[in-house]
Order: C-alpha cells, then sequence, then structure tokens
C-alpha cells in the first residue's frame, strides 16, 4: 500500500517483505520465547531490525500505530472465533433436525413446569429447539458487517498526514470496507461485546438442552438411552452409567455470561480512545469462551446423535401423565355442551376422583366426549394450529432448508477472506520479484 500510494519505493520495501516471509517460514522461532513486554509487535519489528538495520526495516512502521495494529490483530482473531463458534452450532443443528426426522413417531409428552402437559413427539421438541438456535446463528452472522471494517490506517487514533490508501490494505485483508472515525477503529471493542453476548444467549439455550437430555436420561425416567462411549460409570458405585460430557457441557457454559459480564466492567468508564482496559483485558475472555461454546456444540451433537428412545417409554409417561386432559376439555366445548373453564372443571373433576379412588385417570376420561383420545401419537397429530406438534413433520422440510441457507451465506461471506490471501501473497511475490528481477514484470495487484 506505501508503494502504490507512493509514500516509500519498492527497492526500500521488497527487503522487509522478503524477510518478513523468510520469518513466516520459520514459524517465528526465534520470537516463541522471548518476552515482549511492549507487546508482540514491538518485538517483531525489533526483530526485523535487528536483521536490516534501522533504516530498512525502520519502514514497516511508516503511516502506522500499535494501536490500528492492535485493533486489526483482534479482527482477524475474531473471524477465527466467529467461523468455530457458527460451524460448531450450524453442525449441531444439523444433527437435531437429522434426529427429527427420525422420531416422528416417538411420543414425548410437553413437559410445562416438569410436569407432562400435552402430548408431543420428541421431534417436535427437536424441531422447537432448533428454532431458538436458529436466531442464536442468525445473531452470529449479523456481526459480519462490523467484521468486514478494517482498522489500519487509524493510527493511534488521529490518522496520519502521510497520504496513505486504507481501502488497498482492507481488500488485501478480506475486509469490505475501511473504517470512517480513526478514533472509534481504536477505542472500540464492541464486536467482542456483541460475540460473547451472541455467545452467552446461546449457551443459555445449549444448557437448556443439557438439562433436559440429563433429565431424561435419568435411570428413574428412562426416556432415552446413551452409548457406552457417551456414558461413563462410577468409582464407587458399580451399577451407575453416568451421562458425564453433559455435566462438562454445563460446566463450560457456565463462563459464557461471566465473560460477557467481564468484558462489559473492563470497558465501562474508560476513555474512549486506545486503552488496555479495553483493547486487552476487555477481549481477553473471547478466544476461551469461543472454545468453550464451539465444544459444547460438538459434545451435545454427539449425544444427540447417540440418543436412543425407550420402546412406550414416552408413551407410558404421556398416559400416566393424562396429557391429554387439555384435548378433551377441548372436545366438550367443541360439542356445545359447556364453556371451556366449565369443561376445565369437569376434566379435572374426574381425574382427581379417579387418582383418589386409586383408579386410572386416563380411563376416568373415557365417555365423557364421542372424540377418543386412546391414541397419544394420534393426539398428538391432531395439535396443529398455533405451532404444534402436529405440523412438525411437515416443517422439517423449511427448517432444512433454512440449515442450508444459513451455511451458504457464511460460506459467500467469508470466501473473501482466503481470495485476499491469495491475493496478498502474490501482491507480495510481484514486488519482491519486480525488484529482484526487474525483467520479470509482473503486477502489484
Amino acid at each position: 500500500m506505501l508503494v502504490e500510494a507512493s509514500i516509500l519505493d519498492a527497492a526500500a520495501v521488497a527487503p522487509v517483505l522478503t524477510e518478513i516471509a523468510a520469518m513466516r517460514a520459520a514459524r517465528f522461532a526465534e520470537l516463541v520465547d522471548r518476552q515482549a513486554p511492549r507487546g508482540i509487535y514491538s518485538l517483531y519489528e525489533q526483530a526485523l531490525i535487528a536483521r536490516l538495520g534501522p533504516q530498512v526495516a525502520g519502514a514497516v512502521h511508516t503511516a502506522r500505530s500499535r494501536n490500528d495494529i492492535h485493533a486489526c490483530l483482534f479482527k482477524l482473531e475474531a473471524r477465527e472465533w466467529l467461523t468455530h463458534t457458527f460451524r460448531a452450532l450450524w453442525r449441531l443443528r444439523a444433527a437435531l433436525l437429522a434426529k427429527a426426522a427420525d422420531t416422528l413417531d416417538v411420543v414425548l409428552p410437553v413437559y410445562s413446569q416438569f410436569q407432562p402437559g400435552q402430548p408431543g413427539v420428541l421431534a417436535y421438541y427437536l424441531w422447537s429447539l432448533d428454532a431458538a438456535l436458529a436466531r442464536d446463528q442468525q445473531a452470529l452472522a449479523q456481526l459480519f458487517d462490523d467484521l468486514q471494517v478494517c482498522p489500519l490506517g487509524a493510527g493511534a487514533g488521529a490518522g496520519t498526514d502521510f497520504p496513505i490508501r486504507p481501502q488497498v490494505t482492507a481488500e488485501l485483508l478480506g475486509f469490505s470496507a475501511s473504517h470512517r472515525s480513526a478514533l472509534d477503529a481504536v477505542a472500540s471493542r464492541d464486536l467482542a461485546l456483541r460475540l460473547l453476548g451472541a455467545w452467552a444467549v446461546c449457551s443459555t439455550n445449549l444448557s437448556r438442552l443439557a438439562q433436559d437430555l440429563q433429565l431424561w436420561t435419568m435411570a428413574d425416567v428412562g426416556l432415552f438411552g446413551l452409548p457406552d462411549e457417551l456414558a461413563g460409570g462410577s468409582s464407587l458405585m458399580p451399577q451407575k452409567k453416568n451421562p458425564y460430557l453433559l455435566e462438562i457441557v454445563k460446566g463450560k457454559l457456565v463462563a459464557l455470561p461471566s465473560a460477557l459480564g467481564f468484558a462489559l466492567h473492563a470497558m465501562q468508564k474508560t476513555p474512549f480512545s486506545n486503552a488496555i482496559e479495553v483493547g486487552t483485558e476487555g477481549v481477553s475472555q473471547c478466544g476461551a469462551s469461543a472454545t468453550a461454546l464451539a465444544d459444547s456444540c460438538d459434545l451435545l451433537r454427539l449425544m444427540i446423535e447417540g440418543l436412543t428412545p425407550r420402546p412406550g417409554r414416552g408413551e407410558a409417561l404421556a398416559r400416566r401423565g393424562v396429557v391429554v386432559a387439555t384435548q378433551v376439555a377441548n372436545a366438550l366445548v367443541r360439542a356445545g355442551q359447556m364453556t371451556f373453564h366449565e369443561a376445565h372443571r369437569a376434566v379435572g373433576s374426574r381425574i382427581a376422583g379417579a387418582i383418589d379412588d386409586g383408579g386410572d385417570p386416563l380411563a376416568a376420561l373415557a365417555g365423557l366426549t364421542q372424540e377418543t383420545f386412546a391414541d397419544v401419537g394420534a393426539a398428538a397429530r391432531a395439535l396443529r394450529h398455533g405451532g404444534g406438534p402436529g405440523v412438525v413433520g411437515e416443517q422439517l422440510g423449511e427448517a432444512r432448508g433454512a440449515l442450508r441457507r444459513d451455511a451458504d451465506e457464511f460460506h459467500r461471506r467469508s470466501s473473501s477472506w482466503s481470495v485476499a490471501e491469495r491475493r496478498r501473497s502474490a501482491a507480495v511475490q510481484a514486488l519482491i520479484a519486480r525488484v529482484t528481477d526487474p525483467g520479470a514484470g509482473g503486477s502489484d495487484d
């Protein structure tokens, strides 16, 4: 960029680019164990000066500051964090929808306050959870706009009097735009807050899935089983089979809301300029949070893929919980015999009387209406209005389509990063070749 803007000539820049390429090829081995009290960039710059001398290597810092470099490196790292978490969440959603397609006939009560409430199927639960996670996926995708703005060129927060071309460096780094305000570019890390916020919200949904799976795989409940490779035994009690991965998931996810709180507190009451509290401490939890979320998604995906319904167990719990009671009351209303409040009391009275007499509450409802509700699965399919279990079969196709669109859009927007990597490499090689072998020609583009 400095060459293209006629700030430096190619002969001055080529040795620096050549040395940088050599250091990168060696994976910066000479710097790995060195102390960097003034930051990694200064260490890197001093290594270049030691090799090339201050007159040559000093060019690397022309019209730049550690402030805008630091802000740019954060965004380059944020790409990796966003990619890692977006893909892991997408894989989990794909597993949920795949399992849903296989469990349309697996009866599972729709629970309310930990009690069986109405008829449902496992597919309905999984599809509903995907609906929540799809919003979390969209929250991540919406961060692309901020992620595509490059801070390079902002300097220490007031730009520079060199006639630089920030759009050139932005494009060569895969950004779609350069910043507008230099001060905002170095002072702000609200992208970190939005990342952490999106992960914290997602962690809540994931923890609720983990909690449900832990309850439903309890021996006392026994709705589902898990393969041995996804469970562990007790060091003392030989009969136990522990779904310990779910505990690991819940434990990992605890850190995400705390990380958001830490970042918010770190950035409050700081000057609106470059600040260590904001640019270093405020973003310090991002990497670990991304890993925790992605790992949790992957573990939950394995659990969903390995989840095995216990034959007849869901239906037995549904019957014992008299989950068709609301539909019996609705049938009384449709028959024109009473209002819903009257029907609610009549059905509740029958159930309470059967329980008091030691009878079968479900059998006690027989004969109240001409409609029959003996088939719990059929009762679940009848709940077609208002987004109930009866629509899940026809909605899965749309959910899978939305999942594909999410992946396609992410690929479309992130592909510029790898394209820019190739363009930048080609531009560097062309500039070096122009100096070392003028007859070779070539272009800086």
